[in-house]
């Protein structure tokens, strides 16, 4: 039975500490109770579904780039066994007035959608928090302990060309987005090197 899952995992940036917890990702999001965690199936590649729009300064065809060689990063592992493969755009452009209906579980998708302006951050998280937020993302339907289907949204503001509004380095964009799929794939945050987010103010990400 297939049934949703959604836990926000949420990059906070303060820019200057952000690659100290860039890729700390450890144990599993979700665990069962007989202590099987959730986790991507390995017989067929993950397939996910690029949005339509730019991200801040970068074109679409840019953007969908990084999100390739980042889901790559992953596969390199020596010790993974997933792959991934580019599936078709998703329906539409992600806007504020439409990225609810990305949330659902079942519709056979698995976003990654690119919040060319920062606005879906800001309706989701308050105004000004664009400037803080590079990304989320989680599983978002899990079958049994197989998941199906996730979602990761990043945030365009951090890559606009205005250093007004708090931006981010194409670095550190690469970094965040690989540490967002991490999440996407189930992982949680490592405990190690846990004090490293003290530079958050207090927020983990």
């Amino acid at each position: 039975m297939k049934r949703g899952f959604w836990t926000i995992i949420v990059s906070f940036s303060l820019l200057f500490a952000f690659d100290v917890a860039a890729l700390l990702a450890g144990g599993p999001l979700r665990v069962s109770g007989n202590g099987t965690p959730a986790r991507w199936s390995v017989d067929e590649p993950v397939l996910w579904n690029p949005d339509q729009g730019g991200l801040g300064k970068l074109s679409n065809a840019e953007a969908v780039q990084i999100v390739v060689d980042s889901f790559q990063a992953w596969a390199d592992i020596e010790t993974a066994a997933l792959t991934f493969q580019q599936g078709d755009p998703l329906p539409s452009d992600v806007t504020a007035q439409n990225y609810r209906r990305f949330f659902r579980c079942g519709d056979r998708l698995t976003p990654v959608v690119f919040d060319e302006d920062g606005s879906i951050f800001e309706d989701i998280y308050g105004q000004g928090s664009a400037q803080l937020i590079l990304g989320f993302a989680s599983p978002s339907c899990i079958d049994g302990d197989t998941i199906v289907e996730g979602v990761a949204f990043i945030n365009g503001m951090a890559i606009d060309g205005d250093f007004g509004n708090g931006e981010s380095t194409h670095d550190d964009l690469v970094l965040t987005i690989i540490h967002e799929l991490g999440h996407m794939l189930g992982l949680a945050h490592s405990q190690v090197n846990g004090t490293a987010y003290s530079l958050y103010r207090g927020i983990k990400g």
